[in-house]
């Protein structure tokens, strides 16, 4: 088990040190430093993924090892300590591992050999600092330079190639030896599952009552446009002593062109809370949502003008402790243009304006401030391309896309499917209708959908059935799988697209490319992602694919989200070591 410690060594200090590299060419002009740029980042990229695998499958072969979450951590953070060469670990690894122990030990000391060997080819063994601070430019271009010439080598290609196959081994055999715990990761996301079921119960009911509703009594609604905010929770075990549900809550942004004429001239927008409680008198609630899903047509768009967003919003899936609104029977609003006009656009203090209601929920609507509207969103979709273009030297304005954002942007998207697809979430979204706020894209905040009330429903319904496709095996997660290779690639599929791939229909064109760039895929964001990716793409139950199925929801919480959000928590993990 010494080896195990010599790669937690080894690997940090290598993606720190790239790190610092990428880091510095950013504050460098001239001699050719974006060109540099994109190399070093895809080698960071490369190592930093090997390295959050690595992690993400220790973590999974020492789960159960310790009693207690401490033992694992001091041994994770001490990897040259003398605990990794106790007998003691040895023999609670072997019976946890069983015939797979032999093989896990042989490809450990594999991997821990190559990583020794690329940090001395490199020169990193001698640095003791996790910070380089460059005091020129020449420096900086001189270590750079050596760098990129040592990987210019086809040996050292192959070296990360090894790296990454020895990865992959020992996630075989850790996932291979853990299917007896199966039992005790249901637990773990048992409550998580049915607070996202109340939510996508509660997200419908919102839209229902929002979009198909009479609280509209003005003639400019067809004027009205809605921004609804898309949050993922943190999925963690429920601690029944401590951790109390809550009703969910949204977050919501209309333009109000009541007093402003065409929309495009609207400077006005107010920023609401929705949350939402389920009506205790209603009856059958679980058959009336079942039922409303034939009915209910995403009328979700990207659109050629949006509002600002400027505030982080509180978690949609669930709160904590008891709810700060009082459950009582607040007046209906009859009017919420004429609402929210009342309020006149300077009216800055947070107060609740009354309930929007169906059969079955009853959401409080509580005015937070307004805001106005600024410069015209950009979709998921243009910043792929714009990070792109960027690190491929194309442009000089734009933003490195960092692999970090991209995959909690995939954990986001995949809780937003399972919430709010069929209702906010049109059925067959792409990542132009992902819209981030411009002012706030570099950070990347929360990501919004826009909805117009001029939409018309017919349209929109022989769009989506047009867009259907036999091959298509799970028409709910195909376009999530579409999104999750292009944000491992950080490219679009268009512009990945081979002869070999081109179709009259446009989703088997799709699939084709995302099918053929999943050996990528799993170079770029590891085999777990991958292995999502595949499941969206080739589901493996065609006959039910319904997320309105408990079954499907279950399948998709445990195939779909929690991988991705495991995946996502090795890698934070990894960076906080640097």
């Amino acid at each position: 088990m010494e080896a195990v410690g010599l790669a937690l060594a080894v690997l940090p200090l290598l993606v720190n040190q790239l790190d610092n590299y990428v880091r510095g060419l950013q504050t460098v002009k001239g001699f050719r430093a974006r060109r540099y740029r994109q190399q070093l980042d895809e080698y960071f990229s490369n190592i930093g993924t090997q390295h959050a695998l690595f992690l993400n499958t220790l973590e999974r072969t020492l789960d159960g090892v310790f009693e207690y979450q401490d033992g694992m951590d001091d041994l994770i953070n001490n990897p040259s300590g003398e605990a990794w060469k106790k007998p003691e670990l040895i023999q609670k690894m072997e019976k946890k591992l069983e015939r797979n122990y032999v093989p896990f030990k042989k490809t450990m000391e594999e991997l821990s050999g190559l990583l020794g060997d690329l940090n001395r080819r490199l020169g990193f063994e001698d640095m003791s600092s996790a910070e380089v601070f460059w005091k020129n430019a020449s420096t900086l271009e001189r270590e750079v330079r050596k760098f990129r010439d040592i990987f210019s080598k086809t040996i050292y290609a192959d070296l990360l190639d090894r790296i990454s196959a020895a990865n992959t081994i020992l996630h075989n055999l850790v996932k291979q030896s853990e299917y007896r715990n199966q039992p005790h990761r249901r637990r773990l996301y048992s409550l998580p599952l049915s607070r996202y079921r109340l939510s996508r119960r509660s997200a419908r009911s919102l839209h229902n009552t929002i979009i198909r509703g009479k609280c509209w009594k003005c003639p400019c609604k067809s004027l009205h446009k809605i921004h609804f905010f898309l949050c993922h929770g943190d999925i963690k075990p429920f601690n029944p002593s401590t951790d109390t549900p809550g009703n969910p809550r949204f977050n919501i942004i209309l333009t109000s062109a009541a007093n402003s004429g065409p929309i495009s001239s609207c400077n006005t927008a107010y920023k609401l809370e929705a949350e939402s409680e389920i009506i205790k008198s209603s009856i059958g609630l679980h058959h009336l949502c079942n039922s409303d899903h034939t009915s209910v047509k995403s009328l979700t768009r990207s659109l050629n003008s949006h509002s600002k967003r400027s505030v982080y919003f509180s978690l949609p899936v669930t709160t904590r402790g008891p709810s700060p609104t009082p459950s009582l029977q607040l007046p209906e609003i009859a009017d919420i243009c004429g609402t929210l006009s009342a309020l006149g656009p300077g009216k800055g203090n947070k107060s609740v304006l009354g309930s929007l209601s169906d059969d079955s929920h009853r959401h409080n609507i509580i005015y937070l401030h307004s805001l106005s509207l600024g410069l015209r969103p950009q979709s998921l979709e243009d910043l792929i391309t714009a990070s792109a273009q960027f690190l491929n030297g194309q442009t000089d304005d734009g933003f490195i896309f960092s692999q970090l954002d991209r995959l909690r942007l995939a954990v986001n998207l995949s809780c937003s499917v399972f919430q709010y697809h069929g209702s906010w979430l049109a059925h067959h979204w792409r990542p132009r209708d992902i819209m981030f706020d411009p002012q706030d894209a570099a950070n990347l905040g929360d990501p919004f959908l826009s909805c117009d009330l001029g939409d018309d429903l017919s349209d929109l319904t022989r769009t989506e059935i047009q867009s259907t496709s036999t091959l298509i095996r799970n028409q709910v997660l195909f376009p999530l799988g579409l999104a999750l290779v292009e944000l491992s690639l950080c490219q679009n599929l268009q512009s990945l697209r081979e002869n070999d791939d081109e179709d009259i229909n446009e989703a088997h064109a799709n699939l084709k490319t995302a099918t053929r760039l999943l050996p990528k895929v799993e170079e770029r964001s590891g085999p777990e992602y991958a292995d999502v990716v595949d499941r969206c793409l080739s589901w493996h139950d065609r006959r039910s694919t319904s997320l309105e199925s408990e079954k499907v929801q279950e399948e998709v919480f445990r195939l779909i989200i929690y991988p991705l959000v495991e995946n996502l928590r090795s890698f934070e993990d990894a960076y906080t070591m640097y």
